[in-house]
């Protein structure tokens, strides 16, 4: 029943951030008019604000490649697949080089539940053991199928369940590690930070991968679906 009670404020707490912010008649008007039953209300996330420049996420090569397959799938089968980043940050760079994903599932939705939820613990407190400095980063969500206006974007119901686990899971409500969140869709890396000082979310612009040459390459974020086509063909290389 407690942990009911939390995730109902943690709903409340995530619907009060968008809709009384700078943006909120905006978030407002959006989730009137495109309410797809309450909690998994799409959020648009041109309305979100951006990150600094110098705020970068890197994706190490085997990571860009497992998130490449996971995208694939989800496109070929129209399952979403959940996935767990492992990282570390440094004046800005957040470098991801560990990942967990399970492109088995055969779902529409990709909560981290049962079997999956105890990989994702021993997942976490691998990390929190490797957090001397702590610098250690983790990212937490899934894959999005495109069957929507905003699906390219993250559901209240995603971002609800990124501000929840932030604050009621021991190894992140410490604050020792941080946790930012990731939908990926056809091509389209978005990460959201929540910060608690300015008490908004805030989006990555800058998302890049190493290539099997050790060459830094931009990846797409947050581009709108008119785009969608340019990006399948990130699907087929493999650099």
């Amino acid at each position: 029943m407690a942990d009911k009670e939390k995730y109902n404020q943690s709903i409340a707490k995530v619907f009060d951030i968008l809709t009384l912010g700078q943006n909120g008649a905006k978030h407002v008007k959006n989730f009137e008019e495109y309410d797809s039953g309450g909690i998994n209300t799409l959020v648009d996330a041109k309305l979100l604000k951006k990150m600094p420049e110098n705020a970068r996420i890197v994706l190490s090569y085997e990571v860009y490649q497992t998130l490449n397959l996971l995208q694939k799938h989800t496109t070929k089968k129209d399952n979403e697949h959940k996935f767990l980043l492992s990282g570390k940050v440094s004046e800005g760079t957040i470098v991801f080089d560990d990942v967990y994903a399970n492109v088995g599932d055969n779902q529409h939705s990709a909560g981290f539940r049962g079997q999956s939820a105890d990989v994702a613990s021993a997942f976490i407190e691998r990390a929190e053991n490797n957090n001397a400095d702590n610098n250690v980063i983790i990212c937490m969500r899934h894959t999005h199928r495109n069957k929507a206006k905003y699906q390219h974007n993250f559901s209240l119901k995603d971002m609800v369940a990124y501000y929840d686990t932030r604050e009621t899971n021991a190894s992140f409500k410490s604050r020792k590690m941080e946790l930012i969140s990731c939908v990926l869709i056809e091509g389209n890396y978005n990460f959201v930070f929540y910060d608690e000082n300015a008490n908004d979310f805030f989006k990555f612009t800058n998302v890049q991968y190493i290539t099997k040459y050790g060459q830094l390459k931009s990846l797409p974020a947050y581009t709108e679906k008119g785009q969608i086509n340019f990006l399948k063909r990130y699907f087929e290389r493999d650099d």
